[in-house]
């Protein structure tokens, strides 16, 4: 039964007959029934002047007190309330939502299937040059590219192409992904630096096997010779082993270079267990030492260390980066030529960047501040900036 309608079947019981006694009584039946419509009317009337007060503010509780009004008022305001806490619930996943795409290092794009774009992220301005009045435009339009019109268009294989950003000289991965039959999601990533890094790949199995190549052939063209030559002497023979030495030698260098390069590429991030607190001035004397006997002479190597740097990092692989460094200023130097290895630190402050500046012949790699202290950790001459190898710190 509906709350409230029994007492209201009873009030209006009541009204009609007290409207039948008056009008009984004093013959005026049409001023008895306008007096009982009145009074049936009046609390009605009153409830509705509450209720449509509590509509201009719905959030707040209904202040009817008649239960066959009160009862859908009340049901109104707990839908409402239950609807605005859902709103909000879905309101904060939706600003994680926005916060994590626009915290992808990827643009993101969100078009129509007739290439009109919803909304982008921050990426997407810095990767396509798409700016927040762009929303509602054709995303081919803006872009430009033939390739992208045919990724978007359905026409591109396996839904992927690459292309060279219009504004930028960014080498961009765009992939499309169909969300429904009417959105599609448009992911462009910089490949650039990937690109960099397969040309470097590339050239580098080039030299490295240009380099392999030449000591090979030295060494089958000697064993070609001892093979068909019968009448060498013992000295003869040391002098051949002896030429063959620098060959081989050179051979085990390129080859221990592909090694340390496979594993450095191979080998995860060093954990906080495996990295120490190194001390920088004896790695660097030891290294210098061994640069002078390397040189036999032939530089003037200075060393310039603060005995109390501290380096926080792997020990064997801050060697091998430094030695590296001195190695090749001393290999790829003039004969007569002076260079120095500094190992000072200012205390780095907020806002601290590593810079490498050359100037001259020289080269340095450094920690610029925002109060114009750097300090050097190595300078070598620009010419030893080709590396035998490569190493990672």
């Amino acid at each position: 039964m509906i709350p409230g309608l029994k007492g209201e079947l009873i009030r209006t019981g009541v009204v009609t007959g007290a409207v039948l006694v008056a009008g009984a009584a004093t013959h005026f039946w049409g001023t008895a029934v306008i007096v009982g419509l009145i009074f049936w009317m009046m609390p009605h009337a009153r409830e509705f002047v509450r209720m449509r007060q509590w509509s201009r503010h719905p959030m707040r509780r209904p202040d009817n007190t008649v239960e066959l009004w009160q009862e859908p008022t009340v049901r109104v305001f707990r839908s409402l309330r239950l609807l605005r806490s859902r709103i909000r619930r879905l309101t904060t996943r939706l600003r994680y939502v926005r916060s994590a795409t626009e915290a992808l290092p990827d643009g993101a794009v969100l078009i129509k299937r007739n290439g009109e774009i919803d909304m982008f992220n921050l990426a997407a301005q810095t990767l396509l040059g798409l700016s927040a009045r762009d929303v509602g435009q054709n995303f081919v339009s803006l872009v430009r590219n033939p390739e992208i019109a045919s990724l978007v268009n359905g026409q591109a294989a396996e839904g992927l192409v690459e292309i060279t950003a219009t504004h930028s000289d960014l080498q961009l991965e765009v992939r499309r992904i169909d969300i429904d039959e009417t959105r599609m999601l448009i992911l462009a990533r910089d490949v650039s630096q990937l690109n960099r890094l397969l040309s470097m790949r590339q050239d580098f199995v080039a030299n490295v096997s240009h380099e392999l190549r030449t000591p090979l052939t030295v060494i089958l063209g000697y064993l070609e010779s001892l093979d068909h030559d019968e009448s060498l002497d013992q000295e003869q023979l040391r002098a051949l082993i002896t030429r063959l030495g620098s060959p081989a030698k050179r051979m085990k260098v390129l080859v221990d270079d592909l090694l340390l390069l496979t594993r450095l590429e191979s080998s995860p991030k060093p954990s906080q267990t495996d990295v120490d607190i190194v001390a920088v001035a004896p790695m660097l004397e030891s290294i210098v030492a061994e640069a002078r006997q390397i040189s036999d002479g032939r530089h003037r190597i200075t060393l310039e260390a603060d005995p109390a740097l501290r380096l926080r990092g792997s020990e064997f692989e801050l060697h091998s980066a430094f030695s590296n460094l001195v190695g090749n200023a001393v290999r790829y130097s003039r004969t007569v030529e002076t260079f120095s290895c500094a190992g000072s630190l200012p205390k780095p402050v907020p806002g601290s960047k590593w810079k490498t500046t050359a100037w001259g012949s020289q080269r340095s790699t450094s920690l610029e501040s925002p109060s114009a202290s750097t300090a050097s950790i190595c300078r070598v001459p620009a010419r030893a900036a080709a590396p035998a190898s490569d190493s990672r710190s």
